[in-house]
């Protein structure tokens, strides 16, 4: 806790090296009508790592810079395989990619694209993309379905991920210091006293925890 009192979301408008930053009062219809929110997922699991040997689901979503809905949870069942616990965790990040585009378009943003969910298990995208038979995951089926008619719909894109660029991997299991500390600056993290001396020229809408 002592290492990270100062840590905080920014988020931007735009992620190039100059990027538009505003403050809530700027915001009006207008500006919001321009906008079409980049949203990307993180879907992963641990396998077997929890007391009871149960896996954990994580999922992380980004716009605008910066982490706007994450989850962590053990899973209410016990994975027999990797790929079953990284489907039960991929479908939780479906759902998510779902609601949240319902929910920007309230708030006056589209979103005309899919939501791209990156996943670091190519076992898991071939599954979910192929509608063969698989045996070995025959017994979460239903889930597989629901994630394949997404992509099919094109609501949701599946893209793959290096497991070192696994943001949702911070919310599975602890990491090592180097990669945890890259994962949280990857996930659009920053410290404020850093960014002091640039705040002279930028407006940044800053979330403390």
């Amino acid at each position: 806790m002592r290492g990270t009192y100062d840590l905080g979301i920014f988020y931007q408008i735009s992620s190039a090296d100059t990027p538009i930053i505003v403050v809530p009062s700027e915001w009006d219809q207008t500006t919001i009508s321009t906008v079409e929110p980049l949203i990307e997922g993180y879907a992963d699991a641990s396998y077997g790592r929890e007391y009871d040997r149960r896996s954990r689901s994580a999922y992380v979503f980004m716009a605008f810079g910066g982490p706007v809905s994450w989850y962590s949870k053990k899973q209410t069942t016990t994975a027999q395989s990797s790929t079953e616990a990284e489907l039960l965790a991929l479908a939780e990040g479906v759902k998510e990619a779902i609601w949240m585009k319902e929910f920007i378009s309230e708030l006056g943003f589209t979103q005309t694209m899919a939501t791209t969910i990156h996943e670091d298990n190519m076992s898991v995208i071939a599954i979910a993309k192929n509608p063969i038979h698989h045996g070995r995951v025959k017994h979460v089926e239903i889930k597989t379905s629901f994630i394949r008619e997404n992509i099919q719909a094109e609501s949701i894109k599946l893209v793959y991920c290096p497991t070192e660029l696994m943001i949702a991997d911070l919310l599975t299991k602890p990491l090592l210091a180097r990669q945890h500390v890259a994962l949280v600056e990857r996930m659009g993290m920053r410290r404020l006293s850093k960014l002091r001396a640039g705040t002279a020229q930028r407006a940044y809408l800053h979330i403390d925890f």
